[in-house]
């Protein structure tokens, strides 16, 4: 048996357990699509036939209830597992909100977008209103979110009046940012994500979730995401900007490895410089593909044009004799 570990936070923190090494970790428990500013809300009741019915994964129907129970950190501490590796990329999930005097609201994957409004008690009122709008989009207060992070990191690390928490050298966080493009499959060049996801406009919000945590958790221990990361096309999850190549996620879990005294072979620093150093001359390689390739293409068609019409020419005065 591994390691044991504790995963809250994105499908990138459960993908980068794949790429390490047999037996190097054991996952006890894995909690995802739960932001923590929505831990501290009241609790809602979902239409648990409506649930049933919707045509998502059994795990992301788990997760809206979890995330609904606001249990999130109970469950945590229950876990023997003595290292939590998390992630705030889930913070920038679309929410669901509904009612007048008090708004209720939920977080939720882009595979629940039509499903959302079946899911909560009376959501379909004309009295009670429901939006759906990206958090950063919605002018969040930040003193109340700051709040909510301070009391969570209250409740997660271990001290005297707190002893199921995990000791707060033993909580591994990965700053995950969305890619901000992909690589084609059929082209292998780069092709920026739509501006309709919003990814820089993400990745502004989590880069300020981040400094956050990084106060109210200050001896956690911190795994950075590489300079120019991409996404990929051949993704088990399909392509998104959370999809990233395999390289990313070998070298996320060596990262973890060096953090538990698993991975020997290098240091945090060194993979984090060697992992970004590649990613630029990948990038480099992509992006000078993609300026000569067509030109280049274009040449090669005009020299054979050129040599047909000769070809045709000489066939031509040929006939003429």
């Amino acid at each position: 048996m591994g390691i044991q570990i504790d995963i809250f936070g994105s499908t990138v923190c459960r993908d980068m357990i794949r790429y390490s090494e047999e037996d190097e970790f054991t996952v006890n428990r894995c909690i995802g699509g739960v932001p923590v500013s929505t831990l501290y809300e009241r609790p809602i009741t979902l239409d648990e036939e409506a649930l049933k019915r919707i045509p998502v994964s059994q795990y992301d129907k788990r997760m809206l209830k979890i995330q609904m129970n606001r249990n999130v950190v109970k469950l945590l501490k229950k876990s023997e597992a003595d290292i939590l590796v998390m992630d705030l990329a889930d913070e920038a999930m679309k929410r669901y909100q509904y009612g007048k005097s008090s708004r209720q609201s939920a977080a939720y994957p882009d595979e629940m977008e039509a499903y959302m409004g079946q899911l909560f008690p009376n959501s379909s009122d004309p009295d009670s209103p429901e939006k759906k709008y990206l958090p950063m989009d919605a002018e969040m207060d930040m003193e109340i979110i700051e709040k909510k992070y301070r009391k969570f990191a209250r409740e997660i690390t271990l001290s005297d009046e707190n002893p199921l928490g995990y000791p707060e050298e033993n909580i591994v966080l990965i700053e995950t940012f969305y890619a901000e493009d992909y690589v084609g499959d059929a082209d292998g060049v780069t092709h920026a994500f739509d501006s309709k996801r919003k990814v820089k406009e993400r990745n502004a919000w989590l880069k300020q979730l981040y400094e956050i945590l990084r106060k109210s958790m200050p001896e956690c221990r911190i795994i950075k995401l590489p300079i120019f990361t991409h996404a990929s096309e051949n993704h088990l999850r399909g392509i998104g900007p959370l999809s990233y190549h395999e390289e990313t996620y070998i070298y996320l879990s060596q990262a973890l490895g060096v953090l538990c005294g698993t991975y020997k072979k290098n240091s945090l620093e060194n993979l984090f410089k060697e992992r970004g150093l590649k990613n630029q001359l990948y990038t480099r390689l992509l992006r000078c593909g993609s300026v000569h390739s067509i030109p280049g293409m274009k040449k090669q068609i005009a020299d054979l044009e050129q040599q047909v019409a000769g070809l045709q020419k000489q066939i031509n005065e040929l006939k003429k004799k």
